[in-house]
């Protein structure tokens, strides 16, 4: 069985909390941009994947079409064992471009579509083909987009909860945002910030011990770069090593999205 095709499909989803309070370029962030990716085989078998698309949906159709197309096109399906040697060896081919970014979105979702293909090959969940099931079921939390103003955080906390979600993260960069997010949940919800690299290393140490009361579980991205793990491991030990209520440990520090 070989691949005949590789399409991209974007997918835009607008949010019904309305646009966030940060921008990308000139646009407040409105809806979910996504990026299905269609993979086409000659036996009528179709794997699906999708790429990260954030405020370039665009670019990451074009990233499918013109870098991950040409280099799937006529390869031999590969089954569960074959893949990551298959994928490895797609990063190598196109090495020029990064492995970060736009260019690991778009292999991103091609291996996911070659996954997908590989149970249906089987006719098999495709749980089976990764070890087998762990557990029956995932909890999930509720991931806010970055909102600002204090009283909306709260508010769609709230709704989050009422919703079922049994844990919050936001996209906050302010201390009266965490508060106002801990307030509106109480004390027993798991409280987690994404800050997306934002801030030096004294400046979010600052941040994370302004935040004690609040007491989030963790710090996702607080400073910039976020590759700087020496600044990361001081915040981590001088901002997160404050006392904490007894409900959640002292919050640990993050660098992965």
């Amino acid at each position: 069985m070989k691949i005949t095709d590789v399409r991209a499909h974007h997918v835009r989803i607008p949010y019904d909390a309305g646009p966030a309070s940060f921008r990308q370029g000139a646009s407040a962030i409105s809806a979910l941009d996504m990026v299905l990716v269609e993979v086409s085989t000659d036996a009528g078998l179709t794997g699906w994947g999708d790429a990260f698309a954030y405020v370039c949906p665009k670019t990451s159709c074009t990233a499918v079409t013109e870098m991950i197309a040409p280099q799937a096109r006529g390869l031999d399906v590969p089954d569960a064992a074959q893949i990551p040697a298959v994928m490895e060896q797609i990063q190598r081919n196109l090495h020029l471009f990064g492995r970060y970014g736009i260019t690991m979105f778009a292999i991103s979702a091609l291996d996911i579509a070659l996954w997908d293909l590989a149970g249906k090959v089987k006719g098999t969940p495709l749980h089976q083909l990764i070890g087998g099931a762990r557990r029956s079921s995932i909890p999930a939390y509720a991931s806010l987009m970055r909102i600002g103003n204090p009283a909306q955080i709260a508010a769609e906390c709230r709704k989050a909860i009422k919703l079922g979600y049994a844990a919050i993260k936001l996209h906050e960069t302010t201390v009266p945002a965490v508060s106002a997010a801990r307030e509106a949940i109480g004390p027993a919800v798991p409280l987690m910030v994404d800050m997306n690299c934002p801030l030096d290393g004294p400046a979010a140490i600052q941040f994370a011990r302004d935040c004690k009361q609040a007491a989030p579980m963790f710090l996702e991205e607080p400073v910039w770069p976020p590759e700087d793990f020496a600044t990361l491991a001081e915040v981590r030990r001088e901002g997160g090593s404050i006392s904490q209520p007894a409900r959640t440990p002292a919050p640990c520090i993050s660098s992965a999205r």
